[in-house]
């Protein structure tokens, strides 16, 4: 069941035009890549979803209020990392707006075990790991009990063993949980690996590239010569992790 769709969004910064007549829908339960170019509109799309910028033409229909989607924005992690607060502290500062001191613990006790990181609730988020630290992040979005978790750029500054934990970690929110996830990527490698879905955006919606079926496994024609040119212009090519 689809609970959010662009029609026909565009989107301009003064004179530039970012997003060109984007059209997808996005249905409860899914887990969606989005790649693309720097500058191909990826952050642009997530902050229209967010209400947090207004589509210059197309509408946005959407079955959820605002406040049930949860964002874990581009680079939190590290703006915060030297802040003086407690796992527990940052966790607890993403509830509603209103909510009794009673209501914010027992949210931030589920969203503690959900991110499985409850025996890190004291300690201070200076002294993490960049991977614990994005899950703490990832917890403070669960707070508000949110459908739609959507992430920008989530495993920057991470290291690539914990880059597999994270997605593995993500993952299993989507399936045992069932959140909605989009998260935006450069890693062509974990996107064919486990979404169900893959929006590529350069300006316009380049691919849109809806569920397997039929015994589909992942989304390897993304890796092909001819889909990396049209993406992301001639000469590209991906290089695959060693696991």
């Amino acid at each position: 069941m689809s609970i959010i769709e662009f029609k026909n969004i565009s989107f301009s910064y003064e004179s530039l035009q970012v997003l060109k007549d984007i059209s997808f829908k996005i249905d409860a339960g899914d887990y969606i890549g989005i790649i693309g170019p720097n500058g191909g509109g990826k952050t642009t799309a997530v902050k229209l979803l967010l209400g947090l910028l207004n589509q210059s033409s197309g509408t946005i229909e959407s079955s959820i209020a605002k406040t049930q989607i949860g964002y874990v924005p581009q680079r939190a992690s590290q703006n915060l990392s030297n802040f003086p607060a407690t796992v527990d502290e940052i966790v607890a500062s993403g509830a509603k707006l209103g909510a009794s001191g009673q209501q914010i613990k027992a949210a931030t006790e589920k969203s503690l075990k959900t991110a499985g990181i409850q025996k890190l609730r004291s300690k201070l988020i200076s002294r993490l790991s960049g991977g614990e630290l994005q899950k703490v992040f990832v917890a403070r979005a669960l707070v508000s009990d949110p459908k739609v978790l959507v992430l920008d750029e989530p495993i920057v500054g991470i290291d690539t063993p914990s880059q597999e934990k994270f997605y593995n970690f993500l993952y299993k929110l989507n399936q045992k949980q069932g959140i909605t996830i989009l998260f935006i990527s450069h890693d062509l490698d974990v996107i064919t690996k486990y979404v169900n879905k893959v929006f590529c955006l350069n300006k316009t919606l380049i691919i849109h590239d809806v569920d397997c079926k039929d015994g589909c496994h992942g989304h390897e024609h993304l890796l092909d010569s001819n889909s990396l040119a049209h993406i992301y212009g001639a000469n590209s090519k991906i290089i695959h992790h060693n696991h």
